[in-house]
C-alpha cells in the first residue's frame, strides 16, 4: 500500500469512527457537512481524500477540530519531508 493510500484509509477510518461514535448515519453526516452522502462514503472508504474546505466541514459536523485530526495523522509511521 502506498503512503497516499495509507493516509486516505486512515482519514476514512477516522471519519467513520467519529461518525459511529456520534450515532450518525452517512446521510446525517452529509447533511450536517453540506456534502452528498456518496461523497462521505467515498471519504470513509479511502477512495477519495477531502479537500481542505470539505475536511473543515466534516470536522465541524463531527464536532472535532481539523487540527486535532491532522495531529493524529502526524503520528503515522511515515517519513514526512
Amino acid at each position: 500500500m502506498t503512503e497516499h493510500e495509507e493516509i486516505s484509509r486512515w482519514i476514512g477510518e477516522s471519519i467513520r469512527s467519529r461518525r459511529v461514535e456520534l450515532g450518525l448515519s452517512h446521510e446525517q453526516l452529509a447533511v450536517k457537512a453540506g456534502l452528498d452522502r456518496s461523497t462521505v462514503s467515498l471519504y470513509e472508504s479511502g477512495k477519495r481524500v477531502p479537500t481542505i474546505p470539505s475536511a473543515l466541514r466534516v470536522a465541524a459536523a463531527l464536532d472535532v477540530r481539523l487540527s486535532d485530526m491532522i495531529a493524529e495523522l502526524e503520528k503515522l509511521p511515515f517519513k514526512w519531508k
